[in-house]
């Protein structure tokens, strides 16, 4: 799988930030459990009202920028908000998430 300049520009940020190897992930790649989904969609919904954006972008921005400490086994998503100005991590600890299993 390739990855553009920017999300490796970002992959680098967030090692740095958290002192541990971030591996690049797809949304497609993980489930989250009831509490985190909920969670989740909570604040999508949040803030894409404040931001004035649509939700499914937001989702989207989200999971194009997902990363997992390799350490800790948390899940880091960056979101982008040029709209604001602003930059959101979201953090999901290893309790609250697993690998999915590929459909046969």
């Amino acid at each position: 799988m390739r990855f553009s300049m920017e999300q490796e520009f970002i992959r680098r940020r967030v090692q740095a930030m958290y002192n541990e190897v971030a591996v690049p992930l797809t949304g497609q790649n993980i489930m989250l459990d009831d509490e985190a989904r909920k969670a989740f969609e909570s604040a999508l919904e949040q803030i894409a009202d404040n931001a004035n954006v649509a939700r499914g972008e937001v989702a989207r921005r989200l999971s194009e920028f997902m990363y997992l400490l390799d350490s800790s086994q948390t899940i880091v998503g960056v979101l982008a908000l040029p709209e604001t100005g602003n930059e959101l991590f979201v953090e999901v600890p290893s309790s609250q998430w697993s690998f999915s299993k590929p459909e046969l």
